[in-house]
């Protein structure tokens, strides 16, 4: 799938979210009939992985997360550079080294966590990347394998 690079404004919402519109002649050729997730570069800095979203009154948006919205620095109205492109990657996420390397030591865990829904394998990816240290990573990565070993599936439960 191709690439499309355009420039938009950052908007909010009454909420104090923060989103992108994505024009609909983009959106409809980044999307498939079995994924809306998209691989987003903000700025040429910031790279996310997201689901592109739709509303009725917007069209489709990707929202910007607090921490994102930090990083580079933005306020409402913001004049952002997208790059947006359908996520071909795995698990549509930046698997962190620590969680991989558990799964690939652990065939168990691997065909475990393999089983799960995408969503909740995102989860996991997302919850174990979130730790600031080395340390708190890779203790995330082994709790989970040993949780998925145990039977354990709800996120409630793993996390």
């Amino acid at each position: 799938m191709s690439t499309f690079t355009l420039t938009a404004p950052l908007e909010k919402t009454t909420n104090g979210y923060h989103f992108i519109v994505i024009p609909e002649d983009i959106a409809q050729q980044v999307i498939t009939k079995e994924s809306k997730r998209v691989r987003c570069v903000l700025n040429d800095e910031t790279v996310m992985h997201c689901q592109l979203n739709f509303s009725p009154a917007l069209g489709y948006k990707i929202n910007i997360s607090k921490r994102q919205f930090k990083t580079l620095g933005l306020v409402a109205g913001s004049e952002v550079q997208v790059q947006i492109a359908h996520d071909d990657s795995t698990y549509q996420a930046p698997m962190p080294e620590e969680l991989q390397e558990v799964l690939d030591t652990d065939p168990e865990g691997f065909q475990r966590f393999e089983a799960l829904s995408p969503g909740k394998q995102r989860s996991i990816i997302f919850r174990v990347a979130a730790g600031k240290s080395i340390d708190t990573r890779i203790n995330r990565s082994l709790k989970v394998m040993e949780k998925l070993k145990m039977g354990f599936t709800d996120l409630k439960q793993l996390m």
